[in-house]
């Protein structure tokens, strides 16, 4: 018969029990250990750089560690992915991509990245539309304005963009397929410098994201002339929709997803996404994305394989058709 264990003894195993048991959770509270950076694959003043501000606030506020945003442009976005697949898996380095690097242009640029095997999906943050602008001062004053002047001169009217296969770039070519007309294509370092082209008279037109555009717009600097959301933008409600202007069916948004290095563990990628969701979910945070025409998306990581398998589908015949009309 087995003698009963000494009173200490058995105090001291179930002390090891307990402690063995909070392991988990002391682990997924110690995340962030230090002060994270979230990568941002296009210059300062575009959407993605605003978005990325706005949530590395409201992470530091919750998990206790400061959010460093880090800008480093280049090949579409294509360069802040490359770094942030070599960073350590420790969640410690994510990148905020929009779906014009992360859907896009790893499919149209020739590219050594896999999104499905070099990165660890946190969770889609949030969705925007695009305001197709003209100089304050140009003769465009409808779509079918600019639609007219491509069709009489082909190829001579240009449009800027943040860079080969990204949601500005490859909405003009769906658009230039859905009415049959070409245009000539400008790069810059992101949707801002694109911007800041139409104002400089560099390019005729662009499309730039309403963060960027409608302080320009309100300072009458830029003409808006469609909206490329299947609805109506709210803070520009009297700016028709591409479908309303004649192309039906047509409707492109910007959407911003977290990434983490491949092989990050399961609980920071499950508190990174719990926390990133409520945060930009919350009411102050709504109040602030509204007048933008910025929505909190509503993708989990359960969601999210999904909806990047949807957005390639939907993009391939875009760059499908870019591959063929060019020379």
């Amino acid at each position: 018969m087995a003698q009963p264990l000494p009173a200490t003894r058995r105090g001291l195993l179930a002390t090891a029990a307990l402690l063995g048991a909070a392991r988990p959770a002391r682990a997924v509270d110690a995340y962030p250990t230090r002060p994270v950076t979230i990568v941002v694959p296009f210059a300062v003043g575009g959407a993605t750089h605003f978005v990325a501000q706005l949530l590395g606030r409201r992470l530091a506020a919750n998990l206790g560690q400061p959010f460093n945003i880090e800008v480093i442009t280049g090949e579409s976005g294509l360069t802040a992915m490359a770094d942030v697949a070599r960073a350590a898996p420790d969640g410690h380095r994510l990148v905020l991509s929009p779906n014009s690097t992360f859907a896009m242009a790893t499919h149209y640029l020739d590219t050594p990245l896999v999104i499905e095997r070099d990165f660890a999906p946190v969770c889609l943050v949030a969705s925007t539309p695009m305001v197709l602008c003209v100089h304050a001062d140009s003769g465009f004053r409808t779509l079918q304005d600019l639609v007219e002047a491509a069709r009489l001169a082909p190829e001579r009217l240009r449009y800027g963009s943040a860079g080969i296969g990204v949601t500005n770039h490859l909405a003009v070519e769906l658009f230039a397929k859905g009415f049959g007309i070409r245009f000539q294509h400008m790069t810059f370092s992101g949707g801002a410098p694109a911007m800041h082209a139409v104002l400089q008279d560099q390019v005729q037109f662009a499309f730039i994201d309403l963060v960027t555009a409608i302080p320009r717009i309100a300072g009458g600097g830029l003409r808006p002339l469609a909206v490329s959301s299947a609805v109506r933008a709210a803070p520009l409600r009297e700016v028709p929709t591409i479908a309303e202007s004649g192309l039906p069916g047509y409707a492109v948004t910007t959407d911003f997803a977290l990434f983490a290095p491949a092989r990050t563990p399961d609980f920071i990628l499950d508190r990174l996404c719990r926390t990133a969701l409520a945060v930009m979910r919350a009411e102050a945070t709504r109040q602030i994305l509204a007048p933008l025409a910025i929505e909190p998306a509503q993708i989990p990581r359960e969601g999210f394989r999904d909806y990047l398998k949807g957005e390639e589908k939907a993009w391939r015949a875009a760059i499908r058709h870019r591959e063929r009309a060019t020379p």
